[in-house]
């Protein structure tokens, strides 16, 4: 927002304020201000009539901002949707793509977090939901990274610490760290590069050497 709409802000504020039965200090409605300034007024005024409908108590910042992200965000089942959809052009004549984008720098570095879209689109039906919940994960710990790294750019840490958090996540559900990035760029670390290591490092598991017929 611009100084010019600090006024229409006040006026909102305080008149949710009242309708809340609540009186808002002037040091209060400049912690409202300084909090939300980065939005347009347009925006505020739309979350602001959505909460008034819906909170019986006056909102914090917070409620503001986690409405405004609910409705501008895609959630965390989506992007596993768009990773899916990536996937299935993740095997190219017997081999896995490590060139493969979805698009979403957010949902790339989650996917290869879990492994790459290769061990999306080869991953047995019984064990997708696994996968899933380890993709889900890692994406919303990715997505917590980057919004406090937009946020508090002044604090953030050099670039290879930022994914920390990322891969200290993905080793607590039994992946080993395997994203390291600069900026939005991703890169897989010791990611299969053929249909028959991922099936040698399945079958292999197993107990069962892999076969012509496994392959095939």
């Amino acid at each position: 927002m611009k100084d010019e709409d600090c006024k229409t802000f006040t006026e909102i504020v305080v008149g949710f304020a009242e309708l809340k039965g609540r009186e808002l200090s002037a040091a209060t409605i400049e912690l409202y201000w300084r909090t939300m300034q980065s939005w347009s007024i347009e925006e505020f005024r739309a979350v602001a009539q959505v909460l008034l409908q819906r909170c019986a108590w006056m909102p914090t910042p917070k409620d503001f901002e986690d409405l405004r992200r609910s409705a501008t965000q895609r959630d965390a089942v989506e992007a596993w949707e768009t990773a899916r959809r990536t996937a299935r052009d993740a095997i190219s004549l017997g081999r896995v793509r490590q060139d493969l984008k979805s698009g979403d720098a957010l949902v790339d570095r989650a996917v290869a977090a879990i492994g790459g879209y290769g061990a999306i689109a080869l991953c047995d039906s019984a064990w997708l939901h696994a996968l899933e919940r380890r993709f889900l994960d890692a994406y919303s710990e990715s997505r917590d990274v980057a919004e406090a790294r937009a946020a508090l750019p002044h604090l953030a840490p050099p670039a290879q610490r930022l994914l920390h958090a990322v891969d200290r996540a993905a080793g607590s559900i039994g992946t080993a760290p395997s994203v390291r990035a600069t900026g939005l760029e991703t890169r897989h670390a010791q990611a299969p590069t053929s249909v028959e290591e991922l099936l040698q490092r399945r079958f292999s598991a197993s107990g069962r050497p892999v076969t012509e017929t496994d392959n095939a």
